[in-house]
């Protein structure tokens, strides 16, 4: 309802080499209730070619870890 606390916790599903999904749902602290939830996908592309690419080594060995 309007007015009620609430916060947000973030989960990574998943981590492929050109795209990340998240999961973010919103829960009433009253009660620890889920009221809404969303999935995100991010896709790495590289605006030159227009194209999805696989991140950056770097990147993809700090998901690993």
């Amino acid at each position: 309802m309007a007015g009620d606390l609430i916060y947000i916790k973030t989960e990574l599903i998943e981590f492929k080499s050109k795209a990340i999904v998240f999961v973010h749902g919103m829960y009433n602290v009253e009660g620890e209730v889920l009221v809404a939830e969303g999935r995100m996908v991010g896709v790495h592309i590289d605006t030159q070619i227009r194209k999805a690419v696989p991140f950056p080594e770097s990147i993809l060995a700090a998901a690993a870890s």
